[in-house]
């Protein structure tokens, strides 16, 4: 779920905001806001990209205008982006069915380009190492995706969600925000992530968080016919059996690559029944899992043949085990089948937020670096470390402020961000995601280092749990949004740094197998590190100095933790 939690103090000093804006002598509505945007915003043609293309709709972010200076407030100075022409065109101009109208639904910014087969495959091309061969899964590390379908939510509230946005949707309605904002503002704070279910796969990602629940969409004022989407407060656009088709289809295309998959609703591994799927049936639950297991037919992991924690890789792949489920709620969801694993078994531990970087690192280095931990790789648990990020109250109710309200309400939202200097409140998940994952690098580089020097003094889990996800196995690190949003004054030289944190992981992997291997086998294991090693290297650990933005080389631990 969207972690929000809009408390009765935070609804009700929003709604001292929407009140103050109700009682002026003008009516706050759409064509109001669009009339109190900057008077010298640019018109729609002079827009160069998707994500600055619909953004001017909203109060800008570097400068406010006065209230009562207007600008022409007909349909074309909603501005749209033609995907096709590439261009941003006044609504109305272009064919709705062509046009994007909202910011999360802009491509990736840069374009997408496929990743080397060697990354997309990597599990394979580490075959050839009879150490990795004989490893098992649970003795190497997986990256993986938090939330991974919500790259493709809808506009569809879940009925799971809507109790928490209740009061403020009511708020939101009183200053008649243009039709599906407010959702889409919801939909901004929930994607974690930007490349799709394929894209992922072929980057690297052989983790998935992948979250569903079983109810209806309301579609053009209608109800449909129930199903399972994936979720994330908001409902996927497509049932979640078409994602599912989709590894399916990749697996079969990749015959030496294994995907481990976690089903929940919300990222739970302890909720069972009611408490797991609100108001879904047993028997629903039982329906799904069978679909699950008749699409997958021939590639899962069966516990009566094989086991995670003691098969070796290359006998999981002989046997065509190579699609490894782990389901929350098992007895009811999976009726306690062979084919899955209990999602108790998963130890999911989260590694903090970016907004106390000081003491998420030090948690980071206590778990990374002790190795005491390594007795638990005997026991039947899958660690699952959450590097991920999450959007807070006061952070979401800063965003709905920005973009709905006239005033300047970002003083308390910087000083929260509580990194020094910082002059920016995130507006989105995926702005939150690139901040902290830009902190991230400071763990995994020094984990580099002394993966190098020695593996047996670092302590992977079974998985990373990372938001915003870029092309080349990469996390996006730089202050340009996926989707392609740009503040004023962004240091150009770095908007779009990402670092390989995919190559990270298999370099640990590749070095942890081969503590096992033979005396032969030495040189190609150095040979093979070298390889990704090299690869690693083009998209390497940034740091620089632009603390307006967030983004310290001297912090959190001074210059010698950024080195």
């Amino acid at each position: 779920m969207l972690q929000i939690q809009l408390t009765s103090t935070v609804l009700i000093i929003f709604w001292l905001f929407i009140d103050l804006h109700r009682n002026r002598k003008e009516p706050f509505s759409a064509e109001s806001r669009l009339q109190e945007r900057d008077s010298s915003s640019p018109p729609c043609t002079d827009n160069d990209s998707c994500a600055s293309c619909i953004g001017t709709r909203y109060f800008h972010e570097e400068s406010r205008s006065k209230l009562n200076e207007s600008i022409s407030s007909t349909d074309s100075t909603i501005c749209v982006w033609d995907p096709w022409e590439q261009r941003c065109n006044g609504k109305g101009l272009s064919s709705p069915k062509k046009n994007i109208e909202f910011e999360s639904q802009c491509p990736l910014e840069p374009k997408y380009q496929e990743p080397p087969k060697s990354l997309s495959n990597w599990m394979g091309s580490l075959l050839h190492l009879k150490s990795f061969q004989n490893s098992t899964l649970s003795s190497i590390s997986l990256p993986g995706s938090h939330d991974c379908l919500s790259y493709d939510l809808s506009l569809s509230l879940s009925f799971t969600a809507a109790d928490s946005y209740e009061e403020i949707i009511k708020v939101i309605s009183d200053i008649n925000v243009l039709p599906k904002e407010f959702e889409e503002m919801i939909r901004l704070n929930g994607q974690s992530q930007k490349l799709d279910i394929v894209q992922q796969l072929n980057n690297g990602i052989r983790f998935f968080d992948f979250r569903i629940m079983f109810e209806s969409k309301i579609i053009d004022g209608s109800e449909s016919t129930p199903d399972w989407y994936g979720i994330h407060s908001l409902l996927t656009n497509q049932p979640a059996i078409e994602y599912l088709k989709d590894i399916r289809d990749w697996l079969d295309e990749h015959s030496n690559e294994i995907v481990v998959i976690w089903f929940s609703r919300e990222g739970s591994t302890s909720q069972t029944g009611e408490e797991a799927y609100p108001k879904v049936p047993i028997d629903e639950k039982h329906k799904f899992w069978f679909r699950i297991m008749d699409l997958f037919q021939g590639l899962m992991l069966d516990t009566a043949i094989s086991d995670f924690w003691s098969t070796g890789i290359h006998d999981l792949i002989k046997r065509n085990h190579r699609l490894v489920a782990f389901v929350s709620d098992y007895e009811e969801f999976a009726n306690s089948s062979s084919f899955a694993y209990d999602g108790k078994m998963i130890v999911n531990t989260y590694g903090g937020s970016v907004y106390q970087e000081r003491i998420r690192l030090e948690q980071q280095q206590e778990y990374l670096f002790h190795t005491h931990k390594e007795k638990d790789r005997s026991k039947q648990l899958f660690h699952l470390l959450g590097m991920n990020t999450a959007s807070s109250d006061w952070q979401f109710i800063s965003a709905l402020k920005k973009r709905f309200l006239p005033i300047d309400p970002f003083d308390s939202c910087i000083k929260k961000v509580n990194i020094p200097g910082n002059a920016i409140c995130p507006t989105s998940l995926l702005d939150i995601a690139q901040l902290q994952n830009y902190y991230n690098q400071i763990i995994f580089s020094e984990a580099m280092e002394q993966i190098k020097l020695d593996v047996t003094k670092v302590y992977f889990p079974n998985a990373f749990y990372l938001d915003g996800y870029d092309v080349n196995g990469t996390l996006r690190v730089g202050p340009m949004t996926l989707e392609g949003r740009r503040k004023k004054d962004m240091d150009t030289s770095y908007l779009y740094s990402r670092f390989a944190v995919v190559d990270v992981i298999i370099l640990y992997n590749v070095a942890s197998s081969c503590l096992n291997s033979t005396q032969e086998e030495h040189d190609e294991c150095l040979k093979t590190f070298s390889t990704v090693y090299n690869r690693m290297t083009k998209n390497n650990f940034q740091y620089w100095n632009d603390p307006k933005f967030g983004r310290r080389d001297d912090w959190p631990r001074g210059n010698t933790a950024m080195q």
